[in-house]
């Protein structure tokens, strides 16, 4: 009796551990705020204007603003059904986004960049324009390469497919809403299709590190002892 309860008091103490090492990445909201004001007051002009001939093909459409601001929501649910729901992936998802933006915002620093594809005004009165032009006004058109949007949308798609407690159904309805997000950057003229294809280039490398290394190394210790098994029973002598 005494070893069961021992051992329920050391579960919950590893429980409330792993916990408390997951909110540690919460703190990084914060720090991401205070890095992208930061890119935004030092990025200013003298900037690499992103642009392909792809982008004067692309029309502008306004109402997709309210695909574009899904992208918070979309950040703020898969944190708290991760958080609460799947913590191995949401410490996968949580290490994908701080190096990703991470990332954006260095990039930004060394390589300055911008685009010159918003329309000098946003004409109407109706809500989407209201909202495009607040949106303008308070995100530049400066740090555009890579796509933030992008990165942290992917982060998102990923972890949620990596998540063994969400259906299928959640699944791809996540990543369909993942793809109009993406695609409501360069139709809302916030980004250039060159943005968009960066961000997805640098995730790709965010994955790679995040989820399919560490992966890789375990099997790699995994395959040594066994290995070494195999090995001692070869040299045994045969009777």
């Amino acid at each position: 009796m005494k070893a069961t309860q021992e051992k329920e008091v050391r579960s919950m103490d590893k429980g409330r551990r792993k916990l408390g090492r997951e909110v540690w990445y919460l703190l990084y909201l914060p720090i991401y705020l205070l890095l992208f004001a930061l890119v935004e007051h030092l990025v200013v002009d003298n900037y690499l204007v992103s642009w392909c001939t792809l982008d004067a093909r692309i029309p502008f459409v306004r109402q997709f603003v309210l695909i574009y601001v899904l992208w918070y929501p979309l950040m703020l649910g898969t944190t708290l059904y991760l958080l609460f729901r799947d913590r191995r992936s949401f410490v996968r998802y949580a290490r994908s986004f701080v190096i990703g933006m991470t990332a954006c915002m260095l990039i930004f620093l060394i390589f300055p960049s911008g685009q010159n594809l918003r329309p000098a005004e946003v004409p109407g009165d109706d809500l989407t324009a209201w909202m495009l032009r607040a949106i303008y006004a308070a995100d530049t058109n400066t740090n555009v390469f890579p796509s933030m949007h992008v990165v942290g949308t992917l982060a998102a798609v990923i972890a949620i497919f990596d998540s063994r407690s969400a259906s299928g159904c959640a699944k791809w309805c996540v990543a369909a809403l993942g793809m109009l997000i993406n695609a409501s950057t360069v139709l809302i003229k916030q980004h250039s299709l060159l943005d968009i294809f960066a961000g997805i280039a640098l995730y790709w490398l965010v994955y790679l590190a995040v989820y399919r290394l560490p992966e890789l190394n375990r099997g790699s210790r995994l395959a040594r002892p066994c290995a070494a098994r195999h090995r001692r029973k070869r040299a045994a002598p045969q009777n």
